[in-house]
């Protein structure tokens, strides 16, 4: 095989895996860039608490989703411009479809997310490994803690697009070109793990759970073909899980309307960690992934062929034909 034939396909564009490899490099740069100063502001309020100068931060909640905001748009240019110069695909072909399915899909994304992750929770409350705490305190008027959470669900709105651009959007829809959708999942739900795997008291299972969400979100983006239910699901997860119900995501705890605490082995309750490090949320999630693998409903958004920025309409049934194609 000549050696063109290593970087360049036959039809004319560098292969997807030297597209995808380019993107993320290009994404951990930018976001790299973009998050440092975040980072350095919050090394330097920590050394500041210690010093009794400020009140002591208790965790880099915010300043992670600070951060995942700010990132978003940046990243967002980087995958149009691979997109349009590269991929040689329009922007919507990406998952950002907005036809009239597009509300319905992120609607019934979140309340999929969030009913996976109620029912990851019901399970440890009918075994006693979850219980209830009360409310949680105003932490200041109650008009500051409402802002507080809108902005805490908008950092996790953030957070969660910036993930499915990257994990769903790119490296997926490209792998999918070469190897089919079975091979893009595996490859984006290894690499959505990877992403976790320095997140706070992170463990085996959980790196296999957080795997398996990233087949759940990889099946959905197949499915649809859109981003905005994967989203939906994404979102509709972290806000029930953290600002809602007060169990930490991935790890990292956030302020919230209720406290639940987590008892129990760490093996079914998830433990530090949250749920998505026990076996009840393998078994929910599990129920989720044989769900959308057996549903049968609308077909998914047409393909749009190499090249092509835009998908042709097809013609109506009922349209008439072409001079050339009635009888003589």
């Amino acid at each position: 095989m000549p050696l063109k034939d290593w970087f360049i396909a036959d039809d004319r564009r560098l292969r997807s895996g030297w597209r995808v490899a380019l993107f993320m490099l290009a994404s951990f740069l930018v976001s790299v860039a973009v998050m440092l100063p975040f980072i350095v502001l919050y090394l330097v309020a920590q050394q500041s608490a210690e010093a009794g100068r400020l009140p002591r931060i208790p965790n880099g909640t915010a300043m992670n989703l600070a951060a995942a905001t700010a990132t978003l748009p940046f990243v967002l240019l980087v995958a149009w411009v691979f997109r349009r110069f590269l991929d040689r695909r329009s922007w919507r072909s990406l998952g950002f479809w907005w036809d009239r399915d597009a509300p319905c899909d992120l609607g019934l994304g979140f309340v999929a997310g969030a009913g996976v992750i109620l029912l990851a929770a019901g399970l440890l409350f009918a075994t006693g490994a979850c219980r209830y705490a009360g409310l949680a305190g105003p932490g200041g008027s109650d008009v500051w803690a409402l802002m507080r959470l809108a902005l805490l669900a908008g950092g996790i709105a953030a957070a969660a697009l910036l993930e499915e651009v990257v994990c769903r959007g790119y490296i997926q829809g490209n792998v999918a070109e070469r190897s089919g959708p079975v091979v893009a999942i595996a490859t984006s739900s290894l690499i959505f793990g990877v992403m976790h795997g320095l997140n706070p008291n992170v463990t085996v299972l959980a790196g296999a759970n957080l795997v398996l969400a990233g087949v759940l979100l990889g099946l959905a983006y197949e499915r649809f073909r859109t981003l905005w239910l994967p989203w939906g699901l994404h979102f509709g997860w972290n806000l029930v899980m953290g600002p809602a119900l007060g169990i930490p995501v991935s790890g990292t705890s956030m302020p919230s309307a209720l406290h639940c605490r987590l008892e129990g082995p760490d093996w079914w309750s998830g433990g530090a960690f949250g749920i998505e490090g026990g076996l009840a949320a393998t078994l929910a999630m599990a129920v989720a992934v044989a769900a959308l693998a057996a549903w049968r409903g609308r077909p998914a958004r047409p393909v749009e062929p190499v090249g092509e920025r835009r998908v042709p309409k097809p013609a109506a049934a009922d349209s008439p034909l072409p001079p050339e194609s009635l009888p003589r």
